[in-house]
């Protein structure tokens, strides 16, 4: 067995060794000294109520023959407005009516593109859906009937 001094590179680990032993003794002393004694604060700031609680669709009979409906959002807000027959229980496919800036819309069933392609000049029940921007888009819809004798009838609350 060779001489501890002479094995390559024991002199090293013996100093690293005596380092460690060392300075470990310190550590529960410098752990001890290390600890946290600041404290933080946040703080969350929210919107009291999501625009989709307060928004309201509305539709009122206008025109003088009452054929035609306006709907009308409240507060007025951008909707883009989509219409699908509806027939029983089956809702069609749904036809873009347009996106209005004004938060109202007036619906003519002989002139409005999208609700004149869906009733065809005929009669039917016709669901709006007004998708509003957000943050985060919500949507708000109705049925509003285009009945065959030309009056319109919308939803009572």
């Amino acid at each position: 067995m060779k001489p501890l001094r002479s094995v390559p590179g024991a002199k090293a680990a013996l100093i690293a060794f005596v380092l460690t032993v060392l300075l470990g003794v310190g550590v529960t002393s410098a752990a001890g000294l290390w600890q946290q004694s600041a404290t933080a604060t946040m703080a969350v700031s929210a919107a009291t109520a999501w625009p989709g609680d307060t928004t309201v669709l509305a539709c009122t009979v206008t025109a003088a023959n009452g054929k035609a409906a306006t709907l009308t959002a409240s507060p007025a807000t951008t909707m883009t407005v989509t219409a699908a027959l509806v027939t029983g229980s089956t809702v069609g496919a749904e036809r873009a009516v347009g996106t209005f800036t004004s938060g109202t819309v007036t619906i003519d069933p002989d002139t409005t593109t999208g609700v004149k392609e869906l009733l065809n000049g005929g009669a039917g029940n016709v669901r709006f859906t007004a998708t509003f921007d957000g943050p985060p888009p919500f949507t708000r819809q109705l049925v509003v009937n285009f009945s065959g004798n030309g009056k319109t009838t919308c939803p009572t609350a």
